[in-house]
């Protein structure tokens, strides 16, 4: 008899799914954004949707829509600065870039850092350098090197408090 895997649970199914749809029926998470702007920053609402959605095995409904609701909105807190950040490059906007990456910094480091990591000069901050000294990067190129800035840092889920 085949042993089934969290990921076979129709009640986990289900809770990531609707996860999911809040982010993918919202287009005002989009903005501006390209297909291929916006796709590296939907993979990892989309991943992390998924992980938080398998993190509520064992828990009951109520309590697992209360976890992926609060990881649901700061994904949509971090895509809307994402979204700003990746626009206020491409029209050179230096100090909007620099405020939004920044932002992100600040959920990032809230709710996700699972350590106390040099905080000075961290991921986003040398992200922001970076773009400072290279205006005419890609804007998909930021939009992934976004994503790798979250990833640099997370290594906790979003929705759950840091122990």
């Amino acid at each position: 008899m085949p042993h089934s895997t969290p990921a076979d649970d129709p009640r986990l199914t289900s809770r990531r799914e609707r996860a999911a749809g809040r982010i993918l029926d919202d287009e005002h998470l989009r903005g501006d954004l390209t297909d291929d702007e916006y796709k590296p920053l939907l993979d990892w609402a989309l991943d992390l949707i998924d992980r938080v959605a398998l993190g509520t095995a064992g828990e009951d409904d109520d309590r697992a829509d209360y976890v992926l609701g609060g990881a649901t909105r700061e994904i949509v807190d971090i895509l809307r600065l994402a979204n700003r950040a990746v626009v206020a490059h491409r029209r050179r906007h230096r100090a909007d870039r620099r405020e939004s990456l920044s932002d992100i910094d600040c959920i990032v480091d809230e709710k996700y850092r699972a350590s106390s990591p040099d905080t000075h000069h961290g991921p986003f901050e040398r992200l922001a350098d970076r773009l400072d000294n290279e205006p005419d990067l890609d804007t998909v190129t930021v939009t992934k090197e976004i994503v790798r800035a979250i990833n640099d840092l997370s290594d906790d889920t979003p929705g759950r408090p840091r122990k």
